[in-house]
């Protein structure tokens, strides 16, 4: 499997750098695929080898636009807002929870980075900063708790878009760095100080 991730991964990159000659007018990079495929394949064949990665674009969307809706409906709204809700209570939540996501999506769609890779690699610095510790700690910390893995999300995930929107470069480190090093402080200093409630509980079963 490494092998063949290699391997595809190997002929992407070797695509994308032989591409200019190919097409010596193009600016943007995320369009090098589709233009490349459209130039040098026959149009019926472009369009099955195109339809491949928007299929699985929309798959892929559809599976994370129904986890978010499903864990906002039920780690919030049954857990905290109403957790004697009915059926149709549920589904009329999740209905609202799944449109409202779908409409922000569609919104900053509109306007899209100049290359995905960097809006890949800010979502991927947001999830270490959020959960890093929640997860390390939860698992191999006894006295970790709730609060501290909420206090330390909530932390790393503001201090992380803060920095990564206003200050790239404070201390000459990278976005995510501050944001990690503060949420694992916050989280060991909020568990200690509320150790005392949960004293034969874990944070994870």
């Amino acid at each position: 499997m490494c092998f063949s991730y290699r391997t595809i991964m190997f002929g992407m990159h070797l695509i994308g750098v032989f591409a200019r000659p190919v097409l010596p007018g193009i600016e943007i990079g995320d369009k090098v695929m589709p233009l490349l495929t459209l130039e040098v394949l026959p149009p019926f064949l472009a369009g099955i080898v195109l339809a491949a990665p928007m299929a699985a674009t929309m798959s892929t969307v559809n599976a994370l636009l129904m986890l978010v809706s499903s864990t906002v409906v039920k780690d919030i709204y049954l857990n905290y807002i109403k957790p004697t809700a009915n059926d149709t209570e549920i589904k009329r939540a999740s209905f609202i929870v799944t449109t409202v996501i779908g409409l922000a999506v569609v919104v900053f769609a509109l306007n899209p980075p100049d290359l995905l890779v960097w809006l890949n690699l800010f979502a991927f610095g947001g999830l270490e900063a959020v959960f890093i510790w929640s997860v390390v700690l939860g698992l191999y910390w006894k006295k970790a708790n709730k609060y501290g893995a909420i206090a330390s999300m909530i932390s790393g995930m503001t201090l992380y878009i803060i920095i990564d929107r206003f200050y790239p470069s404070v201390f000459g480190m990278h976005t995510v760095t501050i944001p990690i090093v503060a949420s694992l402080f916050i989280f060991v200093l909020v568990s200690l100080i509320t150790s005392h409630k949960f004293k034969d509980e874990k944070l994870f079963i």
